[in-house]
């Protein structure tokens, strides 16, 4: 509800000071009584009667009323144009296509579909067990027979899969041992050059070097060595920092001198080696 301010548009609804303008009546208001008004006089389309409301809210309709019983007023005695998108001489009935019960719906909402249902139920019920297969959003055709990648058995897929796919698998051991096989060295995504397991000739002496100064214990979950041959079946590793393929010289030859040095090394063990391969930091330390 807004306020009665009185309809004229030049007073000041709170000191009731005459303005010359609506407008600066409403500067006034704004300075004055440090509050920002801004209404329009309309009329009730109902009655007559001379209201004001808020300018924004009288700019974004057409119809304006007084009070909520001439606006029900006013509709009820209005007649619907021919194309009004709720009404069209009252509700029609229909029967459920999934159960066959009659219903009643006003005629815009049942133009909406082909098909109409009692409820959400009996529309997921009928596209379960009764819709034809033709109708499916998937549907090219019907399935296509393509063979497994890996063993040869003949399967039926989707026809919107084959477009997103060029290889299939009757099950995730056959996926699984296709990948391994074929998703190697150069063919995998990941593949960054390989590894070369040439260390240089001083790697025994540094690696030996390293564990004794983190004292034969992983650095982060402090593992020793003994509890990890015992869990893992080997000693501790000892990563490098930064990848030894790092410093390689122009020749492609390791300059093992640098990439083995102490400051660039790090005793982990086996979990934590895999939880800090290719990153360029030194673990911290719990």
């Amino acid at each position: 509800m807004y306020p009665d301010w009185g309809l004229d548009a030049n007073v000041c609804p709170t000191c009731e000071k005459k303005l010359s303008t609506r407008r600066g009546m409403e500067t006034h208001h704004t300075k004055q009584h440090s509050t920002k008004i801004s209404f329009a006089v309309v009329e009730c389309d109902e009655c007559g009667l001379l209201v004001r409301k808020d300018r924004s809210v009288a700019g974004a309709s057409r119809h304006h009323f007084c009070s909520t019983s001439c606006g029900n007023s006013w509709k009820r005695g209005r007649e619907a144009p021919p194309d009004h998108n709720f009404r069209k001489d009252g509700k029609t009935k229909y029967k459920c296509e999934y159960c066959g019960e009659e219903n009643e719906a006003y005629p815009s909402i049942l133009e909406q579909g082909d098909k109409n249902f009692c409820d959400k139920e009996c529309s997921r019920l009928w596209k379960k067990h009764e819709r034809p297969s033709n109708e499916h959003n998937w549907w090219k055709g019907g399935p296509v027979k393509v063979n497994c990648e890996t063993c040869g058995v003949e399967i039926e897929r989707k026809p919107c899969k084959l477009e997103r796919s060029q290889n299939f698998f009757c099950s995730t051991e056959c996926e699984g041992k296709w990948k391994s096989e074929n998703l190697r060295r150069e063919n995998h995504p990941n593949w960054k050059g390989g590894h070369d397991h040439d260390y240089g000739p001083n790697w025994s002496q540094q690696r030996k070097k390293r564990l004794e100064q983190d004292n034969h214990e992983c650095v982060v979950c402090s593992m020793s060595n003994a509890e990890h041959r015992e869990q893992y079946g080997s000693g501790l590793h000892v990563h490098h920092i930064q990848r030894k393929e790092n410093f390689r010289n122009e020749d492609s030859k390791l300059d093992y001198k640098r990439a083995n040095r102490i400051e660039n090394l790090v005793s982990l063990c086996y979990k934590c080696h895999g939880r800090w391969e290719g990153i360029p930091l030194r673990p911290q330390v719990n």
